[in-house]
């Protein structure tokens, strides 16, 4: 996805669809949450938006999960959650 994306799950879904569909594939192969700070990590765990990226990868619609934050700690939280899969 671009740059500053939707923040609903339901517009996540739908503009992610659309990103496949622009690209003529039904694949991509990273999905990425950019510049997560404690706000965002709050909405991405329960908002359930790293649950349907994690949902993604057993179909093969993306292939590797990344994240990054201008804050080391928010990325240890996040990881501390065990969502996280290597």
């Amino acid at each position: 996805m671009g740059t500053a994306g939707p923040r609903e799950l339901a517009e996540i879904k739908e503009s992610f669809q659309e990103q496949l569909r622009l690209l003529g594939t039904d694949y991509t192969d990273m999905g990425f949450v950019h510049c997560i700070d404690e706000e965002d990590c709050r909405q991405v765990l329960p908002g359930g938006l790293w649950d349907y990226m994690k949902s993604l990868r057993s179909p093969g619609a993306i292939r590797h999960l990344g994240l990054s934050s201008h804050n080391p700690e928010t990325v240890r939280r996040f990881l501390e959650t065990g969502r996280w899969t290597w």
